[in-house]
């Protein structure tokens, strides 16, 4: 092997290295700690996603497959670096070597990146890899997490009862080991299945993210637990104003929530919440409701949460549909839809239709 080719390895190992170390820093300084590095990241990606189809080289395998382990959790929380072929590049290494537990860790984080830019359907066949993966390698609590990774797929697709069934065999591994971490967030991800279900399901909710939330603020709890519980937090807001009508104590949880992802430094959740708080005054202060999805829209977009994009885009459409502006409504809801379009988006049908009228409205302007 001449020299510059040394040389490239020893780049790379280092840049991986590096890369590494995003893991063992605490989750509110994640964000950005790695920007100042994305050119060598970049250039150390690119060239190994190149060269791992054409090669059996056991050095660059292995080398490819420590970079997609290594870089996954932090394109899992960057979702503005957008490089699923990193993670297929880990998969097709991991398969060369006989490394199955990788390749069940790489099919799970491909399904997160699907789920996250809209593409359920794929993502649903990433987690159904990474399950049977899991399953035959006997890792339960592995398989539990790609279980409720699937629920959540379910539970947006909208089938109900195979959601319901993800989470609940998620739910039983976790107890059978005795992992809080997992009991809570499978938990709350019952809770949120159960008050969308039906009007007498939403004390059985409540339950559940009670439940939930004890867990993860238990005195052990670690910051991923503290990332759960703002969710759950932000879940019992929507019960509360949605299911039980009660508005202030909906915003004493949204405010709780919204205080505790800008804390742990959580991008995603933050937008959520704001959302939430838009949709809360979309009916009584759209001037106010405006505010917060205007505040959500940058971050949706930051952490490449398409759905969530669309959802906002076409929450602002439809203020301004509500404010007699007829020309921003287009505007944003135009890009909901063709969001929609390319991720498959549940609302599609609903926002095209409101779409085409508020066309047909423009048109018949004078």
């Amino acid at each position: 092997m001449n020299e510059y080719i040394q040389m490239q390895r020893r780049y790379a190992a280092h840049i991986i290295l590096l890369v590494g170390k995003f893991e063992e820093l605490p989750l509110a300084k994640k964000w950005g700690e790695l920007q100042s590095h994305l050119p060598h990241i970049q250039t150390v990606g690119a060239a190994l996603e190149a060269q791992v189809a054409h090669t059996d080289d056991n050095e660059v395998l292995t080398l490819t497959l420590q970079f997609a382990l290594n870089i996954a959790p932090y394109l899992s929380r960057q979702r503005e670096i957008n490089h699923p072929e990193w993670l297929a590049a880990g998969l097709t290494a991991s398969e060369k070597l006989g490394d199955r537990k990788s390749a069940a860790y790489l099919w799970n984080e491909l399904g997160s990146h699907y789920t996250a830019t809209g593409d359920k359907k794929k993502a649903l066949e990433q987690y159904q890899q990474a399950l049977a993966l899991w399953r035959e390698l006997a890792q339960p609590k592995e398989e539990a997490a790609t279980l409720n990774n699937l629920g959540r797929i379910y539970f947006n697709l909208r089938d109900n009862n195979k959601a319901l069934e993800s989470y609940q065999q998620a739910l039983t591994i976790y107890q059978t080991l005795d992992d809080p971490s997992g009991k809570a967030l499978t938990l709350k991800n019952l809770g949120r299945l159960h008050s969308q279900l039906a009007a007498k399901e939403t004390e059985q909710a409540l339950t559940y993210y009670q439940e939930s939330l004890a867990l993860s603020r238990r005195d052990q709890a670690s910051d991923s637990d503290r990332r759960d519980a703002a969710y759950t937090l932000n879940d019992l807001g929507f019960v509360y104003f949605n299911q039980l009508k009660e508005l202030a104590k909906a915003l004493e949880y949204y405010q709780q929530a919204l205080e505790l992802h800008r804390e742990l430094g959580n991008k995603h959740g933050e937008a959520v919440t704001l959302h939430t708080l838009g949709e809360v005054y979309s009916k009584t202060d759209p001037k106010k409701a405006l505010t917060y999805y205007q505040e959500a829209l940058p971050l949706r977009r930051a952490v490449y949460d398409r759905w969530g994009e669309a959802n906002t885009l076409s929450g602002i459409g439809k203020l301004y549909r509500d404010l007699d502006q007829l020309k921003e409504a287009i505007t944003y809801l135009s890009q909901a839809v063709a969001i929609e379009e390319e991720s498959g988006h549940y609302a599609l049908a609903k926002d095209r239709q409101l779409l085409a009228e508020l066309k047909g409205l423009g048109a018949a302007s004078p």
